[in-house]
């Protein structure tokens, strides 16, 4: 590839609905978009200006390629795996990056994470790691999560509510980890939420929370979509949840770079389920963008790139306005049809993720997002997402 005149390179890793947001933004911005991914047919294969397919968690294929077309900059979001090489592969080639390969794996190793929160005293939480299903004898808590150390995408998340199928679970936690360990730990009971982050410069530029909507039963922890701002949280919990985020952030020792927060509002206080290096892979910077008028994403790429930004204050939203994301969802081994997943004629904004006929491919393995839509809710709409307690 000849490197086109005045044009810079951006080489991302993953070809999915997910990138798709960064390749259209890049795009939009003058950038020469170069996408990689272990399969075709994805629709950032379309989207970008060329496309290869090799395998993003092989980092030294990926760093050969970011060479080859001469890449300014090598990113991703909404994929843990991804951020992952792409971090690794900023690295060698000396690339802009957020954060650094350890910090990036203490965020994706469950375990090291969970260590992390309860040592620095932010809010704890009973959990233990198993490398063998015979290990988890003396665990007696229940409910609890059983998951594999080091996925993503609710994979291989498992809510177990005694110890008659404790072992089982544990088995398949280990079989879809790659380390082989698999973390149990306390179920956290309450309202789930999650924080959008972009640190700058030592300053926090967004701190947007959501009230994050979730399947309950086998689809434990998989999501249904969410709402800025929070609809059933007290403005106590509220303030109590950004004032962990920024503990955390400072634990850390995070200047600059986006984070994604996943917590809980239990009884106990706010609980840390999970934290992502990374954008999350829900589009929640559309939503934040409709609520707030300021854009997540573009500010993170700026960030990324000269750590420049024009917001002036913290992004908030018009009081009494709430607004919803909500994904359209199909199961797994089925084929997608539009007329299967109506759009609010309010919408404003909406997206389908296959073709008419198309096979839905795996994600989680579970419930499968096929489209989703951004709208303003109603009044009426509003009461319906309105809970008793917290």
């Amino acid at each position: 590839m000849i490197k086109p005149p005045i044009q810079k390179v951006i080489l991302v890793l993953g070809a999915n609905a997910g990138q798709a947001d960064l390749i259209r933004h890049m795009k939009l911005n003058n950038w020469y978009v170069v996408c990689c991914s272990h399969r075709n047919g994805e629709v950032g294969e379309l989207l970008a200006d060329e496309f290869y397919c090799i395998d993003i968690k092989d980092v030294k294929s990926v760093v050969t390629l970011a060479q080859s077309i001469k890449a300014d900059l090598v990113y991703s979001v909404s994929s843990d795996i991804a951020i992952t090489s792409s971090v690794s592969a900023s690295e060698v080639l000396k690339t802009n990056h957020f954060f650094n390969s350890d910090l990036v794996d203490l965020f994706n190793n469950k375990s090291r994470m969970r260590n992390f929160l309860n040592s620095h005293n932010l809010g704890y939480v009973k959990y233990s790691t198993i490398k063998s299903d015979v290990e988890v004898e003396d665990w007696d808590l229940f409910p609890c999560i059983v998951k594999p150390v080091d996925s993503q995408g609710q994979r291989g998340v498992q809510l177990i509510n005694s110890k008659d199928n404790l072992c089982h679970a544990v088995k398949i936690a280990l079989k879809l980890s790659e380390k082989r360990n698999a973390i149990v730990e306390e179920f956290l009971d309450g309202i789930e939420i999650s924080c959008n982050v972009l640190m700058q410069n030592g300053i926090c530029l967004f701190d947007v929370l959501s009230e994050r909507l979730v399947h309950g039963g086998e689809l434990t922890g998989i999501p249904r979509g969410h709402l800025v701002p929070c609809v059933n949280v007290s403005l106590k919990n509220i303030n109590n949840s950004l004032e962990l985020v920024r503990k955390i952030v400072e634990a850390l020792g995070i200047k600059n770079g986006c984070l994604y927060f996943q917590m809980k509002v239990t009884s106990k206080g706010i609980r840390v389920i999970e934290i992502a290096p990374r954008l999350d892979g829900c589009h929640m910077w559309r939503l934040i963008k409709h609520a707030t008028g300021h854009n997540y994403l573009a500010n993170t790429i700026n960030t990324l790139i000269d750590k420049s930004s024009n917001i002036e204050s913290r992004p908030a939203v018009k009081l009494g306005d709430f607004y919803e994301l909500i994904f359209q969802q199909a199961p797994l081994n089925s084929s997608f049809y539009k007329s299967e997943h109506p759009t609010p004629v309010d919408s404003l904004y909406h997206e389908y993720r296959y073709l008419d006929g198309d096979r839905i491919n795996p994600v989680n393995g579970k419930l499968e997002i096929v489209g989703y839509y951004v709208r303003k809710l109603l009044p009426k709409d509003l009461k319906a997402h309105k809970i008793n307690d917290e």
